[in-house]
């Protein structure tokens, strides 16, 4: 796994796009954003791309979009091993 430094309004990964990476939040405030709402939030806490890289299609749920602020998680490509 390797550190993934996000900016504010930084998009790490969107509803429907391929999952390539796994990711564990370390630090940060996440907005979950379905169709313009928010539905959710991870607060310092979860992970998110799993069901993408595990049935090797688009990340089929809500993901985070742009952070609050500064933030950091961890991430690990398909192919890590």
């Amino acid at each position: 796994m390797f550190e993934l430094r996000v900016q504010p309004q930084q998009h790490v990964i969107d509803q429907g796009d391929d999952g390539d990476n796994f990711y564990v939040i370390e630090r940060g405030v996440y907005d979950i954003v379905v169709r313009g709402c928010c539905v959710g939030q991870y607060d310092n806490k979860g992970s998110f791309g799993e069901l993408a890289l595990m049935y090797n299609t688009p990340e089929p749920r809500p993901s985070p979009p742009p952070p609050r602020g500064r933030c950091g998680a961890w991430t690990g490509p398909r192919s890590a091993g």
